[in-house]
């Protein structure tokens, strides 16, 4: 059993933009966050569709890879991808933690957004001071500079000097946050960010009892298959059990001996 589990049982605390990181970069925060506040949150290991999750709004953070998400897996709605932003260099006495972030190049960004506008750019501008969202008028403070996607594709539902801060792709419900740092643990430290972020969820969702998945497969968390674990899991457990009843009951039986000896006969009986 343990053999079976031990991909699931394996520290996944690692340093990265996934949801199980507690690093600077990382997403656990916005987790944890949203646990306190009462929503119904979750993580998937399990590589589905997004049409297969009528549970409710599914959040996807696009990591280092360079590369434009699988058109045939993210068609649905609802989702929000949060774009990248930062790389991170691993610190090699805790793999919790990162000893160096710096900015990736924003073409680099705008890769998982090609095959929905092959045009759509990403631009890194100075932060203004005031945003409108609608939520309301909002003050974040941004490390650095401000993430922004410029395309003449997507609808802007937040707008920031020279490009769109939220984005949906027009005729689905796919959202495109421009800027992690909204929803990161190293921006979630800024009481404005969160309350923000919190407000982009809350107008996506359209209701506050939506459940939340955080999609962790994209960064190697995948729930691995294999014939062991099949047989540790519904519909073959009960089979499972009952073979290795019947191996115990039988090693029980060659063990222990059931009722008197037998007594030994004449090899010749007695008699004609």
């Amino acid at each position: 059993t343990l053999l079976a589990s031990a991909p699931e049982l394996a520290r996944n605390d690692r340093a990265g933009a996934h949801p199980y990181s507690s690093s600077a970069i990382g997403y656990r925060g916005l987790v944890e966050l949203l646990e306190l506040r009462g929503d119904d949150v979750s993580i998937s290991r399990v590589v589905q569709r997004i049409e297969q999750y009528d549970r409710g709004l599914m959040i996807l953070t696009p990591g280092w890879r360079d590369e434009a998400l699988d058109e045939d897996l993210y068609l649905e709605e609802p989702a929000l991808i949060i774009l990248p932003k930062w790389w991170g260099v691993t610190d090699r006495e805790n793999r919790r933690w990162q000893s160096e972030i710096d900015l990736r190049s924003p073409t680099n960004n705008a890769a998982s957004l090609i095959q929905y506008d092959p045009d759509v750019a990403v631009e890194h501008i100075k932060a203004p001071s005031r945003i409108r969202t609608p939520d309301g008028i909002f003050e974040p403070r941004i490390y650095e500079k401000l993430q922004v996607i410029i395309s003449d594709e997507f609808t802007s539902i937040i707008s920031a000097p020279r490009g769109q801060l939220l984005s949906v792709i027009p005729g689905t419900e796919i959202y495109v946050l421009s800027d992690p740092d909204l929803a990161n643990t190293f921006g979630l430290s800024e009481p404005h960010n969160a309350a923000m972020m919190l407000g982009i969820l809350d107008y996506i969702r359209q209701g506050d009892d939506t459940p939340i998945v955080f999609d962790a497969t994209m960064h190697g968390f995948e729930r691995s298959a294999s014939l062991l674990k099949a047989l540790l899991d519904v519909p073959f457990i009960g089979a499972t059990l009952t073979a290795l009843a019947a191996m115990l009951l039988l090693g029980w039986t060659a063990l222990v001996r059931f009722g008197s000896p037998i007594r030994e006969a004449r090899a010749n009986a007695l008699g004609k």
